[in-house]
């Protein structure tokens, strides 16, 4: 599931030293504007107009998220990647182990469409991997390591970085230590983006107390418990009485708790996720979801 969003602008810069096999030609989109409309480089650099995307430009792109940092980027490589048909993109990617990789299969995906063009690197914190360059934390260390052991530096057009604080700056002083302009370098905290459709407000006339029955499917086991309308969400719920259930940002972006809706009304807290013909096909973020009828029958398997 990707990003929705006019696809408008992405800033970019210079000619990049890479030249990669012809993709699929030119196209009229651009990086969405709610992607990194708002990344910036330095204070007071100039670089925070957006660039449009340039078809006969030959630039490399070099990308580090963390965590949920990575949703920006799903929408910027496709877009760059189609729009741009000789430009390359590095990715690193850090998270806590395999299982918690966000959108994993959508950047398998792109990697498999644009080979040659779009490389991918993941970094585990919790996990052993087979080479040591790509364990350990995301910090000042490692992604100064990774930037000079993969990367031509001084033929990146730009930097993009998306990401928990502590991660940001410790980019900011790998790129430092690393001589690399801050006019190159743009950089974006992850945070709370305006809601997509779907999400909707509790009820003003919701009674305080009033509790719903919740039934659950997953993997054809079926759990029923009671939950308080005003109260905790049908995915933190259910986890707290072990009901073993998907769940990766519990921000409403990844939809890895994505469920149906089978009978009952909810309401969701925000929604960036989900598109609208999931919405109306009657799928629901449960990490977001409160009930509002008396019932609901939420099925993971649907």
């Amino acid at each position: 599931m990707g990003l929705r969003g006019d696809q408008e602008s992405l800033r970019a810069g210079r000619e990049s030293r890479e030249r990669a096999d012809a993709g699929d030609g030119p196209a009229d989109q651009q990086v969405h504007e709610g992607a990194l409309a708002d990344l910036r480089g330095a204070e007071h650099d100039g670089c925070g107009r957006p660039v449009p995307i340039a078809p006969e430009a030959r630039r490399h792109y070099a990308g580090y998220a963390g965590g949920s940092g990575i949703t920006p980027f799903l929408s910027i490589v496709r877009t760059v990647l189609a729009g741009e048909p000789d430009a390359t993109f590095t990715l690193f990617y850090g998270n806590r182990t395999v299982s918690s990789i966000i959108f994993r299969e959508q950047l398998g995906d792109l990697k498999d469409r644009y080979l040659g063009r779009f490389r991918l690197f993941h970094v585990l914190s919790d996990e052993l991997t087979e080479l040591p360059l790509f364990s350990g934390l995301m910090d000042r260390d490692k992604i100064a390591e990774l930037s000079k052991q993969l990367l031509v530096l001084d033929r990146i057009d730009y930097f993009f970085v998306c990401g928990p604080g502590p991660m940001m700056e410790g980019a900011q002083a790998a790129f430092a230590e690393l001589g690399i302009d801050q006019s190159r370098i743009k950089m974006e905290l992850f945070g709370t983006p305006p809601p997509q459709a779907g999400a909707k407000p509790k009820p003003d006339g919701a009674a305080g107390g009033e509790t719903s029955e919740v039934h659950i499917t997953r993997n054809g086991i079926r759990s029923t418990f009671a939950l308080e309308r005003d109260g905790a969400s049908i995915l933190d719920a259910a986890l707290a009485r072990k009901v073993d259930l998907p769940f990766a940002c519990k921000g409403g972006v990844c939809c890895t708790c994505r469920a149906k809706l089978l009978e009952g009304e909810v309401c969701m807290d925000v929604n960036y996720g989900l598109d609208e013909d999931e919405l109306e096909a009657g799928y629901i973020l449960t990490c977001q979801a409160h009930p509002v009828s008396g019932k609901l029958v939420v099925d993971f398997d649907g």
